[in-house]
C-alpha cells in the first residue's frame, strides 16, 4: 500500500508532538552505552523534507538515518516517499521513541531502528545515508561511506566531510547548507592511495605500498615508503583512510617494503631461524597483517598493529650478512621466502 500524502510533513509534526509528550510522562529511559558524539537537536520537518529531496528518495529506496535521533527524517522518508529505512542511535531512550512514533505513523512495517554506535553498525544495505553530526564525525564516516556502493547517495544537514568536495549543495530552510555527495564509482578519479596521501597531507613519492588489515578495523591501513625526490632515504608510513599517519621508522639507501598474513610471517621466522646467514626473529602476536622493511640494507624490522595500543608495534627484526642463505634467497633482501 502506498501512503503518500501531501500533507505529510504537517502530519508528522502532529505525530511527533503527541507521542513526545506521552512519552515525557513516562518513567525516565536508560541512558546510552557511552556518551552521544554530538547532542540531540532535532531536524526542522521542512528541512528534513528538503534532505530527502535533494537525494531524490523514493520508494525503491533504503534510507539509513546515522544518528537517527526520534526517527523523524526516516518516518518522513516512509510515509511521503513510501521509502524503507533504517535508523541507527545510540540512545535507547530515542529509539524507543522513534519506534513509537513509526508506529502512530503506521509505517512501523518499514522502519527498523537499532540501538548501536554509528562507527560500528552494518551499513552496506543503505541506498541513501542522511546525517546531522558535525565535521569531525562524517570526517570519521568517510572511509565507510566511501566504500558504500557505487550511486548510494549521502546527505548532510549543515556539517562537510573533510577533503571530501559535496557533489551538490543547496541552501535550507533554516538558513544552513545541505550537501550531496554521491558515491562515484570504484575505477573513476585517482586511486584510494592517491586519496588517502593527499587527506594525510603527504606528496612525496611513493617507492612501495601495501596494504594492512588490522583484524579490528575493517578499513586497514595503507603501510608506504615515501621517498623525497632527489635524496637516498625516506621513511616507512602506515596511513589509515582518514589521513592519520604512524611513522614506523626512517630508511637509508634502496627501501623494500613487505606486507605478511599471519602464517607466511611465521614461515619467514622459520627461515630465519635456519638461515646461517640471517639473524633474528619474527614473533606475530595477532592474527593481522605483518608489515616489514629493511631500513639499512642490511637491518630489517617487522610491525604489527596492535589493539590495545592503537598503534604499530615491533614484532621482529633480523640482519643479513649479504651472502646467500641456505634457501638460495638473497639475504640482503630481507625475504627469504
Amino acid at each position: 500500500m502506498v501512503r503518500k500524502r501531501a500533507g505529510a510533513p504537517a502530519w508528522c509534526l502532529a505525530v511527533l508532538a503527541t507521542v513526545s509528550a506521552n512519552a515525557a510522562r513516562q518513567e525516565a529511559p536508560p541512558r546510552p552505552a557511552r556518551p552521544p558524539d554530538v547532542n540531540f537537536i532535532p531536524t526542522r520537518q521542512v528541512v528534513a523534507d528538503q534532505m530527502l529531496r535533494l537525494a531524490g528518495v523514493g520508494a525503491g529506496d533504503v534510507v539509513y538515518d546515522l544518528g537517527s535521533g526520534d526517527g523523524r527524517i526516516l518516518v518522513l522518508a516512509a510515509q511521503k516517499y513510501d521509502a524503507r529505512g533504517v535508523g541507527i542511535e545510540l540512545d535507547p531512550g530515542l529509539v524507543a521513541l522513534s519506534r513509537q512514533i513509526a508506529r502512530e505513523g503506521e509505517v512501523d512495517d518499514r522502519l527498523t531502528f537499532q540501538q548501536g554506535d554509528i562507527f560500528d553498525a552494518d551499513i552496506s544495505g543503505a541506498t541513501v545515508v542522511t546525517l546531522y553530526l558535525s565535521t569531525s564525525i562524517n570526517t570519521r564516516l568517510e572511509p565507510r561511506l566511501r566504500h558504500l556502493p557505487p550511486g548510494t547517495r549521502i546527505v548532510s544537514h549543515q556539517f562537510g566531510m573533510g577533503r571530501w568536495r559535496p557533489d551538490r549543495t543547496v541552501r535550507g530552510a533554516d538558513g544552513t547548507d545541505l550537501h550531496l555527495w554521491i558515491v562515484p564509482e570504484r575505477d573513476a578519479g585517482v586511486s584510494e592511495l592517491a586519496v588517502v596521501l593527499a587527506r594525510a597531507g603527504l606528496d612525496g613519492p611513493v617507492a612501495m605500498s601495501c596494504q594492512v588489515e588490522t583484524g579490528v578495523d575493517p578499513a586497514g591501513f595503507f603501510a608506504v615508503a615515501l621517498s623525497p625526490a632527489g635524496r637516498s632515504d625516506g621513511r616507512y608510513l602506515a596511513i589509515a583512510p582518514d589521513g592519520v599517519v604512524i611513522e614506523l621508522a626512517p630508511y637509508a639507501g634502496v627501501p623494500d617494503l613487505s606486507c605478511f598474513t599471519r602464517a607466511d610471517a611465521e614461515r619467514l621466522n622459520g627461515s630465519i631461524a635456519r638461515s646461517a646467514t640471517l639473524h633474528g626473529s619474527v614473533r606475530p602476536r595477532w592474527n593481522a597483517t605483518v608489515v616489514c622493511g629493511v631500513v639499512d640494507g642490511a637491518a630489517s624490522v617487522c610491525w604489527q598493529y596492535s589493539p590495545e595500543e592503537r598503534t604499530f608495534v615491533k614484532i621482529g627484526e633480523w640482519i643479513a650478512d649479504g651472502r646467500a642463505g641456505r634457501d638460495g634467497a638473497s639475504a640482503s633482501q630481507g625475504r627469504p621466502l
